[in-house]
Order: C-alpha cells, then sequence, then structure tokens
C-alpha cells in the first residue's frame, strides 16, 4: 500500500497517538488496524487517548468501521466548524526555556524533526513549521521571503517579542536566516539562528542540480538506469561531482527520466518540493551581523567539493560551526540526532545564561 504522511493537524495528532501504541517509525495514514495487527486493548487506549486531545469519545466499533487514521480523521473534522490551516505546529508546548521554532526542509514536511524534539529534553518548548500547501488547498509559496513572513506572523501568536531562537533544515535553515532578518528589521532580538547542514544558495555549491545535467546526459542515463548501471553512468558523467549528484539530484533525475522510479513520499510532496526549489533559487541573502550556529554533517560525500562552512563566511562574521555525525539526511535520525541535539542544548544554556 502507498505510504501517505499525515497533512494537517490532526493527522499529525492521532499519528502521534499511533505510534505511542503501535512502537512502528512508519505509519501511513491509511494503514489499517489489520496490518498493525491491533488488539482490544490498543483501540481502547487509542480511544482514550482521542477523547483526550480532541474531547470526542470514538468507541472501538468506530474505531474498527473506520480502520485508519484518514477515515478516523474526517470523523473529528466533523466537529470542527471551521478548519484553517496553519503553518505552525507546536510539537512541545511545554517547557520553561525560549521556543525553539524550526522551519521544514524542501519537503515541506516537519515530521523530520520528531527525534529532535525528543531529544532536546522535556524542558524545551518546540514548534515546528510546515509549508503553505499541504493542506492540498492552500498553494505554495515561492518567495523566501513571503515564508518568512507569513511564518513570523503565526509566531508572534504565540510569542510577541523576542528574543527568538530560529532554526531550519537545509532550505528552513534559509528560512530562518530570512525570519531573523525581518525580526531585526523590526528591531526585535533573535539571539540565535541555528543552520541544521543548510547551505548559502548563492555560492557555487548551491548550484541548481537540474543545470548538472543536459538532456544528452540524460538519455544516457535513462539507457543505463534500465540496464541497471546508475551510478557509474553519473560517476563518469560528472567527475568529481559524482557522489554529490547521486546523494542530492538522483530524485531530479529520475523525475526526467520516469515518475515510476521517484520516491513515494517526494511525489506526494512534488508541489511543494517545486515551489520550494524555486524560492530556494531566486533567494540572495544578504550579511547578517547576529549569532549563527552552523551545524553540519561530518559525514561529506566522497570526492564532493564542500566549503566547510558552506558558504556563509562572507555573510556572517558571528558565525559559529559545530560537524555533527551523520549525513546530510540521517543528522536529524536516531541515532546520529543525539550528537546535533547535544550541540543545540549546549548552545541554548549559554543563551539561557546571557538572558
Amino acid at each position: 500500500m502507498t505510504y501517505i504522511p499525515p497533512r494537517d493537524e490532526i493527522e499529525l495528532d492521532l499519528l502521534d497517538i499511533w505510534q505511542q501504541q503501535f512502537k512502528r517509525p512508519q505509519i501511513g495514514m491509511l494503514d489499517s488496524f489489520e496490518s498493525l495487527q491491533a488488539e482490544e486493548q490498543h483501540l481502547e487506549a487509542i480511544s482514550q487517548a482521542i477523547f483526550q486531545r480532541f474531547k470526542r469519545k470514538l468507541d472501538a466499533t468506530t474505531l474498527k468501521t473506520a480502520q485508519n487514521i484518514d477515515a478516523i480523521a474526517d470523523i473529528l473534522r466533523e466537529d470542527v466548524k471551521e478548519v484553517s490551516f496553519s503553518c505552525l505546529v507546536p510539537m512541545r508546548e511545554s517547557g520553561t526555556k525560549l521556543p525553539f521554532f524550526c522551519v521544514h526542509g524542501a519537503g515541506g514536511n516537519i515530521m523530520i524533526f520528531q527525534d529532535l524534539c525528543k531529544n532536546l529534553g522535556d524542558d524545551q518548548p518546540f514548534y515546528g513549521l510546515q509549508s503553505q500547501g499541504l493542506d492540498g488547498e492552500s498553494e505554495p509559496l515561492t518567495r523566501i521571503e513571503a515564508m518568512a513572513s507569513q511564518y513570523l506572523s503565526e509566531i508572534r501568536q504565540v510569542q510577541p517579542h523576542g528574543p527568538y531562537i530560529f532554526g531550519g533544515m537545509c532550505l528552513g535553515g534559509l528560512i530562518a536566516y530570512e525570519m531573523a532578518q525581518q525580526m531585526r528589521a523590526a528591531s526585535e532580538d533573535v539571539a540565535l539562528v541555528v543552520l541544521l547542514d543548510a547551505r548559502n544558495p548563492s555560492s557555487m555549491l548551491a548550484m541548481d542540480e537540474n543545470e548538472l545535467v543536459d538532456k544528452s546526459t540524460l538519455d544516457k542515463i535513462k539507457k543505463k538506469l534500465q540496464q541497471g548501471d546508475l551510478f557509474n553512468t553519473l560517476k563518469r558523467k560528472t567527475g568529481r561531482l559524482a557522489t554529490m549528484v547521486v546523494k542530492n539530484t538522483t530524485w531530479a533525475i529520475k523525475e526526467k527520466v520516469g515518475n515510476q522510479f521517484v520516491d513515494q513520499e517526494k511525489r506526494f510532496y512534488k508541489h511543494i518540493w517545486d515551489a520550494n526549489a524555486i524560492a530556494r533559487k531566486a533567494y540572495v541573502p544578504k550579511p547578517y551581523p547576529g549569532d549563527i550556529l552552523a551545524l553540519l554533517a561530518a559525514e561529506a560525500p566522497d570526492g564532493s567539493p564542500r566549503d566547510p562552512k558552506r558558504g556563509w563566511t562572507k555573510l556572517a562574521p558571528q558565525l559559529e560551526v559545530i560537524k555533527v555525525p551523520g549525513r546530510h539526511d540521517t543528522v536529524v535520525r536516531e541515532p546520529q540526532v543525539k550528537g546535533l541535539a547535544q550541540s543545540i542544548n549546549q548552545r541554548f544554556a549559554n543563551i539561557a545564561n546571557n538572558t
């Protein structure tokens, strides 16, 4: 069955309940109770958890009839007179520390921050910012500046004034950087910007992956792909950029040579990916005088030319760079996320002491 991730806050909350009961790393919105091997005690616990969260009593019979998160979410939505999509999603509201507002990556979803939120500790309020458009109704934004403005308007509802802590993964780091710029322009205090393996898009290392591959090469890649020799073809065609292309651009190439090869989750988010790609390509960051913590994946692809500071040196004089365990796609996941969280917590402790 096709994996479908959560698409709004109701599904995100239900997924959290399901994961607590079934202890599985990935549960889709269409996964049935039968496929999850649910027993009566699971259904009873889910019923109680739904009541505590949504103030709606769904008995075991109703749950069995609905069978999955998608159908149960529809039942819960019937009680909501006006459902308005929010980019700001509280992942942990409790805690005495300054809230950490963390922005989505290119896929637009904040599920990637689950492990990070958990490892930062129970006293750290954590808010994720997801892309507009994930509700399937609103149009995704295509400018970093517009995203930053939209997210800040929602953040102010939770924290009207600074000091603020912004962060983001990859593309989200650029949005967090722009959020900090806009807040400083409004004379608000920004304590820290946390870049999670984010590159300066105006640097050579942030070259658009689509510009690395011409039509002739794509035709040859398509033939080799059918023969099962994609990596070696990429290696010959791109030289020392081969591994970077494999890690960062395979999806773009696959999209051109056949949708059947595209990862299901990325296909689901394609309209978000496209909008975010347009935004990243158009964004030209300006110098920023405030504190920036750049947490960069220690495992760079072999043979790829990577600026150890990802192109931020000339823009950010207050830049601190820390290498953290993992690759770009694993630094926010267990077990590597523990090193990332430790570095963040140490820096947040300094902010608390200074405050």
